[in-house]
């Protein structure tokens, strides 16, 4: 009993943690975001966009790939090893193509003349490469606590202080660039001194582990194309400053969705890959999970469609009025932008790789097919094409997860279906941000009519089906502690 008991009161422990780390990201994005839009033009946002879409395609291919091959792995001394030598190597090799193609790249996604930060990110990507094995050891250990602190802490200084204090001091397009690099190196720095050690290349044979990548590469990458490639698309067809508009429309609607995406991915792949055998478990993680972001994310998005005309410029600045009818598409988008993930992660975590791949691969090809069509038209136009890529690839995620363990996916977009008259109400109690007093300062009156329409997710707490899903969460978590 008093084991069950321990092992109970780590799991709260954890949660609790994860959650503080969760909100503290949360609120040092929402601060960089305001303080950093009101600053800089929409322009340096466009080259910044390209720059990271790209960082993010190449983390995916290598040190993401690598990190979840030496989990999938056991995280054994050999897939350690291995791990290193080949996250080291593809990081390295990526740089150095980054220094070569900088100014074709810039020249083709509409920011020339900016061609120095794709050189300059060859220093992140080396930074998030040698990451990759102290973050596998930690994941693998489910040490998310320690894991936290040390994203948190990089967050704070490296979204935060630093790119916001470069910024005021005018450093412009340096500030955000220096704010990624610094970010990288505190997140290595942190998850070694907590694995004890330095891993470093050695001479192991990668053709093991090479293989073992090149399925989760597949994955990450298309995943990372599906995610923003939509930038690049903009970038090419738009231009810089219309990529600047869009990009920070798009950061705005996806920051809630990433903070609790992130978290549920990262938490739930180790966990499923630990207790794989256990279906039923797994089952009711993943629908507790997927509940639970519906819950939260359709008011979240109804709330935010409701208040946008007023919502963006104020937190922006006036110079963002432009980005008001691109926020409002992509709000539709938010809850499907990330609703995939727990279903991903039993993709991954039950040895279905492979599906997950073509999925991927799939949800890209519709990204960057529904960004084409839409850039026909404007940046409102390629949002639309883009929500409607993310609402397909949610049906068929859902669809092939469930298969795999041989359950029904109808009652999962039905549960979804569950929170749709909560959004309602709340978006219908948001909207009347306007019937406040005229003397009250915007903010204040979406802030006070936001928190007020905030209530009714708090009150579908006590009702089914969302009553259990905090419980089945915490179960889950602690049966594998």
């Amino acid at each position: 009993m008093n084991s069950k008991a321990a092992t109970a009161r780590r799991a709260a422990s954890t949660l609790g943690w994860s959650s503080f780390g969760t909100a503290v990201m949360f609120v040092t994005n929402a601060v960089a975001l305001i303080v950093l839009s009101r600053v800089l033009d929409p322009e340096i946002f466009g080259v910044l966009a390209v720059a990271n879409t790209i960082g993010i395609i190449l983390r995916g291919v290598g040190p993401w790939s690598v990190t979840q091959a030496m989990v999938a792995d056991g995280a054994s001394d050999r897939a350690m090893r291995e791990g290193t030598t080949l996250s080291w190597v593809m990081s390295a090799a990526m740089g150095l193509g980054l220094v070569a193609l900088a100014t074709p790249i810039a020249d083709v996604f509409g920011v020339p003349g900016n061609d120095w930060i794709f050189r300059a990110w060859a220093l992140v990507l080396m930074a998030q490469g040698m990451s990759a094995a102290p973050v596998a050891e930690l994941q693998h250990h489910l040490d998310f606590k320690k894991l936290s602190i040390v994203q948190v802490g990089a967050t704070v200084v490296g979204s935060g202080v630093v790119p916001i204090a470069m910024a005021l001091a005018g450093f412009g397009l340096v500030a955000l660039y220096a704010g990624y690099l610094t970010l990288a190196v505190l997140e290595f720095v942190g998850v070694t001194i907590l694995v004890g050690h330095l891993r470093k290349p050695t001479r192991s044979p990668l053709g093991r582990m090479a293989r073992e990548t090149s399925v989760f590469s597949v994955t990450m990458a298309t995943s990372a194309v599906a995610t923003n490639g939509d930038n690049l698309v903009v970038g090419a067809t738009l231009g810089g400053e219309t990529l600047g508009l869009y990009s920070r429309a798009y950061r705005l609607m996806s920051m809630p969705a990433i903070v609790v995406g992130d978290a549920v991915d990262t938490a739930l792949f180790p966990i499923i890959r630990r207790s794989r055998t256990e279906v039923d478990m797994i089952t009711r993680g993943v629908d507790a999970a997927n509940a639970l972001l519906a819950l939260v994310l359709l008011p979240v998005s109804a709330m935010a469609y409701a208040t946008a005309e007023v919502l963006v410029p104020t937190l922006l600045g006036s110079q963002w009025v432009d980005a008001v009818p691109i926020f409002e598409v992509l709000c539709a988008g938010m809850f499907f932008r990330v609703a995939t993930k727990p279903f991903a992660a039993l993709l991954r975590g039950s040895g279905h790789q492979h599906r997950l791949a073509v999925l991927t691969t799939v949800n890209a090809v519709l990204v960057v097919v529904g960004s084409l069509v839409g850039s026909l038209w404007d940046a409102r136009g390629v949002a639309t094409g883009v929500v409607i890529s993310l609402v397909l690839n949610y049906v068929l995620t859902v669809v092939v997860a469930m298969r795999s363990i041989h359950r029904s996916a109808v009652r999962r977009l039905v549960k979804v279906a569950a929170a749709i008259p909560v959004a309602v109400v709340s978006g219908v109690v948001a909207a009347q941000y306007d019937r406040l007093p005229s003397s009250w300062p915007d903010l204040l009156a979406v802030a006070l009519a936001c928190v007020v329409a905030g209530l009714p997710i708090l009150a579908a707490l006590a009702v089914p089906p969302f009553r259990r899903v905090t419980k089945t969460l915490l179960k889950l978590r602690s049966k594998v502690a």
